[in-house]
């Protein structure tokens, strides 16, 4: 963690009605059961995942309903230490680079304007069309090995060892290649949206 004053606890978390729809039917035993990374995800979670992104539902498609209602806060906490960009949280992105289909785990973005940080936008050519989701990384809305590179970037390493080992796993799901990345090379200010 980056030793910054302590992230105040998130609001107490609630699953719209969308979302309690999706877990209805699941069950999960007690936590050390929870869904493996790459294990199956609650029906129509990963399009849900990727039509309304968020941390809360993340978390619950990882730890199941229940206990991922109370990983949430700290989870939240843990991600909001990281994120070193105000007004921003932590995200993934997605999009073509000159050659590969690329992931990025553990950008800077925003929560729903499709901000994304300098460093992370330096991975991709100018103009490239890109997918950005506010998520950990440890649920993704891709199938497995549907993308052909991901690139794990260094704030990950800055979770602890419960969420960092889901979200390496679930990049390995989803991806052919994982990398983990040092920052990119030449990352220069790129226009967007203003912050």
């Amino acid at each position: 963690m980056n030793g910054a004053a302590k992230t105040p606890d998130p609001p107490t978390p609630v699953l719209d009605e969308d979302w309690e729809r999706c877990f209805a039917d699941q069950v999960v035993g007690p936590p050390e059961t929870a869904r493996a990374p790459g294990g199956a995800v609650p029906a129509g979670a990963r399009r849900l995942l990727r039509r309304r992104p968020s941390l809360l539902a993340e978390v619950c498609c990882v730890f199941g309903r229940a206990e991922g209602l109370r990983q949430y806060p700290r989870l939240a906490r843990e991600a909001a230490e990281v994120v070193e960009e105000p007004g921003c949280v932590l995200g993934v992105v997605r999009g073509r680079t000159e050659d590969s289909d690329l992931l990025l785990l553990g950008a800077w973005v925003g929560p729903d304007d499709g901000y994304v940080d300098a460093e992370a936008l330096a991975w991709f050519p100018d103009g490239a069309r890109r997918e950005v989701l506010p998520l950990a990384g440890m649920a993704l809305p891709y199938e497995d090995g549907e993308v052909a590179e991901c690139r794990v970037l260094p704030v990950i390493m800055d979770l602890s060892p419960r969420y960092r080992e889901r979200v390496l796993a679930e990049g390995a799901r989803v991806a052919a290649s994982v990398t983990l990345s040092v920052p990119a090379p030449a990352a220069v200010p790129v226009p967007g949206p203003e912050r």
